[in-house]
């Protein structure tokens, strides 16, 4: 397996790497604030990168199942968070959720601005399935891995029809209503 901290064409979180960093208590916290959705649920986590939230939401779920398109990462998923509990798979999100139904609550973090389609990818999602996700909030400078920037209203636009509860994560992590200095934008639909 090549080391996942000299790939600099992605953009993944490696915990060995990053633990500690403001950036790694970000992505902690968001999956920390996805458990009580997650309770004991089939969980499907899209962008899974390295495989570290799988591994924090499996200790509140039924199954944890971890899709990522980048086989380096799965392999790094595999190797340092596979249980009984999860499963970690190669695959384009779109692809994924084409082909596969077979989960209660879908996890995406940090992803649909990657995507080719948010659009598609939104439109696969079952009905009436609950979705966690977060995206940059109104990004300034695209990263040379994003596709789009998101508002609160493109994103409402983006899932036109579904109810979506609106959190805001600051640039420490912390996740609450309050939307001052926002560094990320969360939403659960639950409806």
């Amino acid at each position: 397996m090549k080391s996942l901290k000299t790939l600099e064409d992605f953009e993944f979180m490696i915990p060995k790497y990053e633990m500690g960093t403001q950036n790694f208590e970000c992505h902690k916290k968001r999956y920390e604030f996805a458990i009580p959705f997650c309770g004991d649920k089939n969980v499907l986590d899209i962008a899974c990168g390295t495989g570290y939230g799988v591994a924090v939401l499996e200790m509140a779920t039924k199954f944890v199942v971890g899709v990522d398109k980048n086989e380096e990462a799965i392999k790094y998923a595999n190797k340092y968070y596979k249980t009984k509990d999860n499963k970690f798979i190669i695959s384009d999100a779109v692809e994924y959720l084409k082909k596969n139904n077979a989960y209660d609550i879908v996890i995406c973090f940090e992803t649909l601005e990657h995507l080719e389609s948010d659009k598609e990818f939104v439109s696969l999602i079952k009905k009436g399935v609950p979705i966690i996700f977060s995206v940059p909030y109104n990004e300034k400078v695209l990263t040379k891995w994003h596709k789009r920037r998101y508002t609160k209203e493109s994103i409402i636009k983006l899932f036109e029809g579904r109810k979506i509860e609106f959190w805001y994560q600051h640039k420490k992590g912390d996740i609450d209503k309050n939307n001052k200095e926002i560094q990320n934008l969360i939403g659960v639909i639950n409806d």
